[in-house]
């Protein structure tokens, strides 16, 4: 039997958007899905274009509640499913019509497989594809430390070239057993791929767009860089501790050369010294990323890393 796919659509302030992603999930070529829609607490008229979706397709499943934040109503909707896999949505992102089958068919031919992301193009806020511009050049410029390095884990530290949630096709085994999404405004797919990457096998279907990603103004990753850059400088600390990133064993010089390569890519040396410390006092991913959210832990760690 081919397995149920849930599509999680966490939906916030994307009146433009989400109708056109929603569509592109539930017009998926493969059919056996089913399509969670949460309303994060809009104050636009997100909840109405849901509310009209949802009275439209009986496969879809909505769901409304106050604002919680992308990664706490992922989980939430992660609950609510009834796949084996999971998929997730972003409401101002695409999927291409074939995103579900392709990733099916990847898992099927290789039921190891906990985890699938492919490649990404980008669109304009008007749907256009990008095909030069400043995110296109870093994503071609993100990818070339993969093949200098041939290292999946440690390229997406380097640059994350997966780019979003909406990339991700993982089984929901493995959402469980990586605790699900942590409490990071701007780095949980971060977090959740590096996790995910430690606890099972998982594929970069290289050379095949699997989703749209919409670049407009209001892209979360667009706010104050200096607490992105914390997020990432974080989620990096917990990686070298406790993932194995298979460049810490069996040195040689052309390991040594990938890493200090990755640290002058950073440049964040000092900042990932003390967060690594922090974290050892700490002992505990979940409580880390809870900690380094609070407002005052959060100002002062700025500080300290130089950051304003």
């Amino acid at each position: 039997m081919l397995p149920l796919v849930s599509i999680i659509i966490p939906a916030y302030n994307h009146e433009k958007y989400v109708e056109q992603a929603v569509l592109s999930a539930v017009n998926q070529i493969y059919t056996n899905i089913e399509v969670i829609l949460l309303n994060d607490g809009s104050t636009d008229k997100t909840p109405t274009v849901c509310e009209r979706l949802a009275d439209q397709f009986q496969v879809i499943r909505y769901f409304s509640h106050s604002n919680m934040g992308a990664h706490c109503t992922i989980n939430k909707g992660i609950r609510e499913a009834r796949g084996q896999y999971i998929a997730v949505l972003n409401s101002d992102d695409i999927f291409l019509p074939d995103k579900i089958e392709r990733c099916v068919e990847l898992v099927g031919s290789d039921n190891s497989l906990q985890l699938v992301c492919g490649d990404v193009s980008f669109i304009d806020d008007k749907s256009k594809v990008q095909n030069k511009g400043l995110s296109v050049d870093w994503l071609n410029r993100s990818k070339l430390f993969l093949n200098y390095s041939r290292l999946l884990p440690l390229s997406i530290l380097n640059e994350n070239f997966f780019v979003t949630t909406s990339n991700m096709f993982f089984s929901k085994k493995i959402w469980e057993k990586v605790n699900g999404f942590q409490s990071l405004r701007y780095c949980h797919d971060l977090d959740f791929l590096m996790a995910a990457f430690r606890s099972g096998n998982y594929l970069y279907d290289k050379d095949r767009v699997h989703i749209k990603y919409r670049v407009h103004a209001a892209n979360t990753i667009k706010e104050k860089l200096s607490n992105v850059r914390l997020e990432i400088a974080a989620v990096i600390a917990v990686s070298f501790i406790v993932d194995n990133i298979k460049i810490f064993h069996d040195i040689d010089i052309t390991k040594l050369s990938i890493f200090f390569k990755f640290m002058e890519n950073k440049g964040m040396s000092k900042q990932l010294v003390f967060l690594m410390m922090y974290y050892q006092s700490i002992g505990n991913r979940e409580l880390f990323y809870r900690e380094l959210e609070k407002g005052s832990n959060k100002q002062m760690l700025l500080s300290l890393m130089g950051e304003k």
